[in-house]
This record gives structure tokens, sequence and C-alpha cells, in this order.
């Protein structure tokens, strides 16, 4: 059985969740560029976008906060299952590399 904690998982996922509503809505419309040159030519429904950009905008410090303590958690239960430091640190260095490369 897993030992992951679901909660973290749940939050992770909300916050991936309000991540796609903040680009979708960037990406589909042109409300963030009009807000920004000309704010006060927004409609009632520009201004009620802009407010979900802004209130979905602010999740992704919550993904990386749930990241990071899912992160933490993963690497306590290696070090508690008896794998060295200096493996755990190599893994970890491995998994970086990899992710950095294919950021590219």
């Amino acid at each position: 059985m897993s030992e992951r904690i679901i909660s973290f998982d749940i939050l992770r996922g909300w916050a991936i969740i309000g991540n796609l509503i903040v680009h979708t809505f960037m990406l589909a419309s042109q409300v963030q560029g009009i807000a920004e040159t000309d704010p006060g030519s927004l409609n009632t429904l520009g201004i009620i976008l802009m407010a979900i950009i802004i209130v979905f905008g602010h999740w992704r410090g919550l993904f990386l906060m749930m990241s990071a303590a899912i992160h933490i958690y993963v690497m306590y239960r290696k070090l508690k299952n008896g794998i060295p430091r200096h493996v755990i640190l190599v893994q970890e260095l491995f998994k970086g590399f990899i992710v950095f490369r294919h950021s590219d």
C-alpha cells in the first residue's frame, strides 16, 4: 500500500486546476491585455474574468508548497526506510537533472 498523503495530492490537484483556469482565460481572451492597457474599457464580463484570473493566479504558490511538502515527505520516508542520505541525494539530483533537461 502506498505511503502517500492523499490530502496533499488533492490540494495539489486543486492548485493545478486553478492554474489551468488562469492560463485558459489568459490565452483564450484579450481581457488581460485590455486590463493592462485600458482598464476603464472593461465591461462587466471582463471585470469578472480578471477577478477569476487574479484569484486563481495566486494558486501557483499553493501548488509549489504542496509539491515541496510531498517531496519532503517522500525523502523522509526513504530515509526512515534505511536508504542512505547520499543515495537519496543522488536520486534527487538525477530527477532534477532530468526535469531541467526536458524544460529546454
